[in-house]
């Protein structure tokens, strides 16, 4: 995790912004979508730079071959320091994709969020800069652990109740790193707020795939299932897959903005004091959606009235 603070702190020295969460572009002709993960854009800087140069970024990176005599699909090279040693291996099953167990913290939800304030790093359609992140760098998460295999909630209960989800098993969700393989189709036929377009599915256009094929993370891609390499905080940790969660006991490790590495608890609070628990805006006690907060909203405190702004 520390390695990839440094990829993300020089990919912002030379780019002026932290990467996207995903390029989504494609063609003004309507062609197949380019999906390049935000792991992507900062290969150089994790010992990758031979496969970096590979890449063509003018074509989708789904189609993409390393170079003769090798000849493999780019999208499945894995990246050893992507996984968690500590991870489930999942290899045998990863419908062809590589995995890894670090993702970009999106913020409350998975949306197009616009000119909102209160969102992640990692925000669909945001480019971050350092002084967007008013908060302080060092207040406020930009990646998180998750589960090679995912977890769900147990029966009977809720989203924001951490530390109490249980392994899928073999009917896992996990990271792909560097293809942007989906998101829900229903938020990735709705960005019209920063993207001004459908976000299409990574093989679009190719085979049977319609040119214009949302970005659904299901279907081919399921059972185990493949999702874009980021979490979301109105899940609470160790809870369920949209979350960020780790095989470690008791929480998991975060990359803050600032480049630290830090230990969380998956105890840490959700809010509930004076108002509802798991809030959006980070009142109310939520110190787990405020770390998350880029810029937080002016009622964003916890406890005690120490004011996150």
């Amino acid at each position: 995790m520390k390695q990839i603070g440094i990829g993300l702190h020089n990919y912002h020295e030379t780019h002026g912004m932290f990467p996207l969460e995903a390029i989504w572009t494609r063609p003004p002709s309507g062609g197949p979508a380019s999906n390049f993960t935000w792991i992507t854009m900062i290969l150089p800087h994790l010992d990758q730079a031979g496969l970096y140069n590979e890449i063509n970024f003018d074509k989708p990176i789904f189609g993409q071959n390393t170079a003769a005599p090798a000849n493999k699909p780019i999208r499945g090279t894995t990246i050893p320091a992507l996984i968690c040693p500590s991870s489930r291996d999942v290899s045998a099953n990863t419908h062809g994709f590589s995995i890894t167990c670090y993702a970009g913290a999106e913020g409350w939800d998975w949306w197009d969020r616009g000119s909102e304030v209160y969102g992640g790093v990692f925000t669909l359609g945001k480019g971050r800069r350092m002084k967007d992140i008013s908060d302080g760098t060092s207040n406020t998460i930009a990646v998180g652990e998750v589960r090679s295999d995912g977890l769900q909630r147990q029966p009977g209960s809720t989203h924001y109740n951490g530390g109490t989800g249980v392994a899928r098993g073999d009917n896992g969700v996990m990271r792909t790193a560097l293809v942007a393989t989906g998101v829900h189709p229903t938020i990735a036929a709705n960005t019209g707020r920063t993207i001004k377009g459908p976000l299409l599915r990574a093989d679009a256009g190719s085979g049977s795939v319609s040119a214009t094929q949302a970005a659904g993370w299901w279907g081919a891609w399921a059972n185990p299932y493949c999702y874009k390499p980021t979490y979301v905080s109105h899940y609470a940790m160790n809870n369920d897959w949209p979350g960020a969660s780790s095989p470690h006991v008791g929480g998991a490790h975060f990359l803050m903005a600032d480049g630290a590495v830090k230990f969380i608890s998956d105890g840490i609070s959700i809010g509930g004091s004076g108002g509802p628990p798991d809030d959006s805006l980070g009142r109310y006690g939520n110190v787990w959606h405020a770390l998350h907060t880029v810029r937080g909203h002016s009622a964003e405190v916890i406890v005690g009235g120490a004011d996150f702004e």
